[in-house]
C-alpha cells in the first residue's frame, strides 16, 4: 500500500467479475444517479480511482473489489447528453447497458470524459442541481495533481498499445475480447509500486496470461531480448510463435531498455 493513500472495500455482483478483473490495476470511473430539477439523469460521472484487487468466493453471489481513495472530477459529467463517450450507450440496446452497475470503459473513452470534465461546458457541476456549471475547487493541489496523473497513466497506456499495434509482444496475438476491448495489457518490469517509472523503457503489452507470468517473474527478456523464464511460459509462447522473436516496436527507442530489464530478471532470479 502507498503512504498518505487511503483504500475502501466494496460489494459488487458477482455476474460483474469478469469486466472487473480484467480492470484490476487500472482506473475505474465513479458513476453515479443524479437529477437536474425534474429531469431524471441517467447518471454522472463523479470521479475516479484505481482498481486495486478483485476477489471472488465460491458460491457467494458477491464479489469483493479493494480501491484507492476517490479522486473527484472538476466538473460532474453527464453520461448521456449531446456527446454520449461510452460506445455501448449509442448503440440500439443502450438502456440495457446503462442501467448495469458495472460497464468496460476504454482507456479512450476515458480520456475523453477526463477531458470533458475540465472544460467549461462539461455539463452538471458537482452538487448535481444547479442549472449553470459551477467549477470545482480543489480541496488541495494533490487532487489536481492526482487527475493530472491519471490522465498521464491512461494515455501512456494508449501510446503502449498503438506502438504495438494491441498485440501480445511474447506471443503476437491481438485478440479482442466480447466487448470489442483488445486483450493484450501493458506490463512494467520494473512496478509502479517499486519505483519503476511509466516510461516506454520500463514496459511492453503482452497478454493476460503473459502479464501474469510477467508479474510473478516468470517471464522476461534477456539480453538479446530473447524469452526466457518457466518452461510453461515459454511453451505456451512457442505455441502461438514458433520463431520465439518478440513482437518489438519498429523504433528501438521505443524497446524494453535493459536498465529496467536488468533489474527484473535480478529481482525474480531469472
Amino acid at each position: 500500500m502507498a503512504p498518505g493513500v487511503g483504500y475502501s472495500n466494496a460489494d459488487v455482483p458477482v455476474r460483474y467479475f469478469d469486466v472487473l478483473l480484467a480492470a484490476k490495476g487500472g482506473w475505474a470511473l465513479i458513476y453515479a444517479p443524479s437529477n437536474r430539477g425534474k429531469a431524471v439523469l441517467h447518471g454522472v460521472y463523479v470521479g475516479v480511482c484505481r482498481l486495486l484487487t478483485v476477489e471472488g468466493a465460491p458460491g457467494s453471489d458477491k464479489a469483493r473489489i479493494l480501491v484507492e481513495t476517490m479522486t473527484p472530477l472538476p466538473r460532474h459529467v453527464q453520461a448521456i447528453s449531446e456527446t454520449i463517450f461510452e460506445r455501448t450507450l449509442r448503440e440500439p440496446n443502450w438502456r440495457s447497458y446503462v442501467q448495469r452497475d458495472v460497464r468496460p470503459l476504454t482507456d479512450e473513452e476515458l480520456v475523453a470524459i477526463l477531458d470533458a470534465a475540465e472544460t467549461t461546458d462539461a455539463g452538471v457541476p458537482p452538487s448535481g442541481l444547479a442549472e449553470s456549471p459551477v467549477p470545482y475547487v480543489f480541496e488541495d493541489q494533490r487532487e489536481r495533481y492526482a487527475l493530472t496523473a491519471i490522465r498521464r497513466s491512461v494515455q501512456f497506456r494508449m501510446e503502449i498499445a498503438r506502438l504495438y499495434g494491441s498485440r501480445c509482444m511474447f506471443t503476437g496475438l491481438a485478440t479482442v475480447l466480447g466487448d470489442g476491448r483488445y486483450e493484450a495489457e501493458c506490463s512494467h518490469f520494473r512496478p509502479l509500486a517499486r519505483g519503476g517509472p511509466d516510461l516506454l523503457a520500463n514496459a511492453a503489452l503482452v497478454g493476460r496470461t503473459m502479464h501474469w507470468y510477467v508479474e510473478n517473474g516468470l517471464l522476461s527478456l534477456n539480453g538479446d531480448y530473447e524469452a526466457i523464464g518457466h518452461p510453461d511460459a515459454l511453451d505456451f509462447i512457442r505455441t502461438h510463435n514458433p520463431g520465439m522473436k518478440p513482437f518489438l516496436p519498429q523504433e528501438r527507442s521505443s524497446w524494453p531498455s535493459q536498465e529496467f530489464l536488468h533489474w527484473h530478471r535480478s529481482e525474480h532470479g531469472l
